[in-house]
């Protein structure tokens, strides 16, 4: 039993035991089988980690794991390259075994901040490279494990250089074309194919009146005058239709705009388009021209006045008689301003206005007026400054004292004075433009330039007037010599010959000798008749010359009557000392005194001397004859020397006779002049009597 029992615990034993082969044998199979499949997931793992390496080193990005305690699990050749490492000796290590403490902990941080958080964390940094400061944006993430907690972390960087570079250019860019639009003077403008407002530059902003916010998504009608948007709006659509891609706005009609306050205004533009896809924008750079067509007006108007300027220059040059002359000017001036009414007048050297001539104003409105303005108020103040007015306003001027009855009312007026060597000759009077502009200093400018001509027309008719004059008077020194030289010495022929034939004749008539005595009595005085016309002519005649060329006409005359020698000394510039007044009275006061020594001083030698120092001019007549005394009295028909005398007195002058008998005589006139200016160019305008 006990056997029986072994045997079957035995047969148990080896079933047991051949179960338990079975199993270790199927176990070792499944071990095998396991470590096949081990082998083969280790072979794939090795060959996914190859072809993961493969992967991440052909991007351009730096790719690499870390464990959570920083040491690095893969990288990529870019992390290499970037920092010029050996792969082999990065695996393993963390940041501070590689990199310098600052930049390690900049990553450790990062690294803590995936761990703690558990999600991604991107930033940009500027990482030194081999060929410079290169800028990445890295991005750090966790990789999680089946209980999703992280066991590693992964970090890709991307270089963004060149699009940064990119981005900083096109920013540039767009902050050029920002601030061209910006400070353009043109307008630009940006309209889609709807033609709405997409962009409105400041100098559009500046030019139409409208902001950027108002004018956007609006249509371009609002810029454009009524009669202009339909016709505007055909020449977008031809354009877009067009192949050009840009051309000029206007070029055979004047482009036209319109402000946000209705005012209209002349523009040069030029527009462009650009198609993206089947959008097409159009774009306008329009420039407003307002100033320039108002120079271009103002340039025109210039070269308009200029002509007539010129015309009327032209005309009052040609003309000759100063009366013509004056009424062309203020004629002149009233066509090149265009004013309602002009006027010339005439400075009399006092300021005061001898003559005044009117433009505008018909004959029998001036009578009604009255007597023409003398230069006081606000007329005299141009001739007191002797400089152009403008006054604009002038009921309220403080020199204005009205007008008088029947005057035309005026209310702005322009004067220009007229100046001729150096002197105040005449001033024009202009008053009230026609299209009730005020005056301006354009005008002044115009008629200051008209009054050059004017000067030069007014000396021109005075010159002529004096040739005139000249040509009368050599007309009359002409027939004055040929009445001295011609009748007076054959009448005095004859008065020698009847004088002879009186003292020889043997008559037996009583009578003849008395005949003839009253025949030579008769020519005497016809002879003394006509030197006294010549003589009076002969004053006339030299009158323009000056006093000297008149004293030495006076001796020349005396010598050929009476044959005497004499002799002359004057001062040469004497006459610039000498008033007309002065060089009058001193004339007369030589003549007497000439003649009284050729009449009855029976002298063989007669001088004259007139000599100045400084301001004290001496007249001294002396001759070499019988003399005489001096009468208490003046006799009947002897007013010579009172005459003298007086005229003497008249000049405030010192005249001294001194004669001894047999001794000959002396007169001696002691008198001051002074300096005087050049001729006044008022004689021009002064009518001569």
């Amino acid at each position: 039993m006990d056997g029986n029992l072994i045997m079957k615990d035995d047969k148990k034993t080896k079933t047991q035991l051949i179960d338990e082969l079975t199993k270790m044998r199927q176990r070792v199979t499944q071990l095998e089988l396991l470590e096949a499949e081990r082998k083969e997931t280790k072979e794939a793992l090795r060959e996914s980690r190859q072809l993961l390496q493969g992967i991440i080193d052909n991007t351009t990005a730096v790719i690499y794991v870390k464990d959570l305690t920083g040491r690095y699990l893969l990288i990529n050749c870019q992390l290499e390259t970037l920092f010029d490492l050996d792969r082999e000796n990065v695996i393993g290590k963390t940041d501070y075994d590689i990199f310098l403490k600052e930049l390690a902990d900049i990553f450790r941080e990062n690294d803590l901040k995936v761990i703690k958080t558990g999600a991604p964390v991107e930033w940009e940094e500027a990482v030194p490279h081999k060929d410079g400061v290169h800028t990445y944006i890295s991005l750090k993430f966790p990789i999680f494990d089946s209980s999703q907690k992280p066991y590693a972390i992964c970090g890709i960087s991307t270089d963004i250089t060149e699009r940064k570079q990119s981005e900083q250019a096109l920013r540039e860019s767009q902050a050029r074309f920002a601030g061209i639009l910006e400070i353009a003077n043109e307008a630009i403008i940006s309209i889609d194919g709807t033609q709405r407002i997409i962009l409105f530059n400041r100098g559009a902003e500046n030019i139409f009146g409208f902001s950027a916010d108002e004018a956007i998504g609006q249509p371009l009608d609002i810029l454009l005058p009524p009669d202009g948007q339909t016709p505007h709006q055909k020449q977008i659509i031809d354009f877009s239709e067009s192949a050009a891609s840009a051309r000029l706005m206007g070029h055979r009609t004047e482009i036209r705009g319109r402000r946000k306050n209705g005012e209209e205004f002349p523009a040069e533009a030029s527009i462009s388009k650009l198609e993206i896809g089947d959008k097409k924008t159009f774009t306008a750079v329009l420039r407003d021209i307002t100033d320039r067509k108002q120079v271009e007006q103002e340039r025109e108007q210039r070269i308009n006045e200029l002509r007539t300027l010129n015309e009327a220059a032209r005309a009052i040059l040609a003309e000759l008689s100063r009366e013509q002359v004056l009424h062309k000017i203020a004629k002149a001036a009233r066509t090149l301003i265009k004013t309602q009414y002009a006027a010339f007048g005439v400075h009399d050297g006092h300021g005061r206005l001898s003559q005044f001539i009117t433009v505008g104003i018909d004959s029998a409105e001036s009578a009604k007026i009255g007597p023409a303005p003398i230069g006081r108020g606000l007329l005299g103040v141009l001739l007191k400054r002797g400089e152009s007015v403008i006054v604009n306003d002038i009921a309220n001027h403080p020199r204005a004292e009205g007008f008088p009855e029947y005057h035309p009312a005026m209310h702005n007026l322009l004067g220009v004075p007229i100046f001729s060597n150096g002197e105040l000759i005449g001033v024009l009077y202009l008053t009230d433009k026609q299209d009730g502009s005020d005056f301006n200093e354009t005008d002044r400018h115009l008629v200051e330039m008209l009054a050059l001509h004017a000067a030069i027309a007014i000396e021109n008719a005075r010159l002529y007037e004096q040739t005139q004059r000249l040509a009368i008077l050599e007309e009359r020194e002409r027939f004055a010599r040929d009445l001295h030289d011609g009748i007076i010495q054959s009448i005095y022929a004859v008065g020698l010959i009847l004088d002879q034939v009186r003292l020889d004749m043997l008559s037996e008539n009583e009578s003849t000798p008395e005949q003839i005595e009253v025949s030579l009595k008769s020519l005497a005085d016809v002879i003394q008749d006509l030197r006294n016309y010549i003589f009076d002519l002969r004053p006339q005649a030299l009158k323009y010359q000056g006093f000297t060329a008149r004293l030495e006409s006076l001796i020349k005359e005396l010598h050929v009557n009476t044959l005497l020698p004499i002799e002359a000394k004057i001062s040469p510039d004497v006459d610039d000392y000498m008033s007309d007044m002065q060089a009058r009275h001193v004339f007369h006061i030589c003549h007497e005194a000439l003649a009284n020594a050729g009449r009855h001083a029976k002298a063989k030698q007669i001088s004259l001397s007139l000599t100045r120092v400084e301001e004290e001019i001496t007249l001294l007549v002396e001759d070499d004859g019988v003399g005489f005394v001096l009468s208490p009295q003046i006799k009947p028909g002897h007013r010579g020397i009172a005459n003298m005398k007086t005229r003497s007195s008249e000049i405030g002058g010192k005249l001294n006779f001194d004669s001894t008998p047999q001794q000959g005589a002396r007169v001696t006139l002691v008198f001051r002049g002074s300096r005087l200016p050049e001729k006044s160019a008022k004689e021009s305008l002064e009518p001569s009597n």
